[in-house]
């Protein structure tokens, strides 16, 4: 049943522990070496985790990441609740608004993005808590930094209206 394992024994107890609650509520867990972003689908308990060939560092920041986002369905956090009321309509607005698809409202457009880097913030907060709870080896400054560094690209996104952070 478990997918992933990695022979230390704090790092081993922790994915035993996710993986048993995530099976329990019918989540899947999708691993690749493809180039990719990893997510977690809110309506499918799918969790991707791309790409596994970077390391165990990596991809367990990006596991812990995934799975809190997880967690922030099972317990129904409060701004989960709030984001869920809106999240077809958060990434359908921020999409359609970048790939202008459709023109959302400024309004719509400034709701989407405040939800997602909500929704964000809050798993970044539980991600440290985790790493704290299970002891696990991942540099929490480091983690931090990249949580800063992806809030700051969603208000990044928002001024410039690009999905990518690369001059096209």
């Amino acid at each position: 049943m478990f997918v992933l394992q990695t022979l230390g024994k704090r790092t081993d107890s922790f994915l035993e522990t996710s993986q048993t609650i995530l099976h329990k509520h019918n989540g899947r867990i999708i691993l690749t070496t493809k180039k990719a972003d990893s997510y977690f689908d809110f309506e499918t308990n799918i969790m991707g985790i791309f790409p596994m060939a970077k390391g165990k560092k990596i991809w367990l920041e990006t596991y812990v990441h995934e799975y809190c986002h997880f967690l922030q369905k099972y317990y129904k956090t409060p701004t989960y609740k709030q984001y869920m009321k809106n999240k077809a309509g958060c990434y359908e607005t921020i999409a359609s608004w970048i790939f202008r698809d459709k023109i959302p409202s400024k309004k719509d457009i400034k709701e989407a993005f405040h939800l997602t880097r909500m929704l964000e913030h809050e798993c970044e907060i539980m991600s440290v808590q985790m790493v704290n709870e299970f002891n696990l080896p991942i540099d929490k400054e480091r983690l931090q930094r990249k949580g800063n560094a992806y809030l700051c690209f969603f208000h990044a996104v928002e001024k410039h209206r690009k999905w990518t952070t690369k001059k096209s």
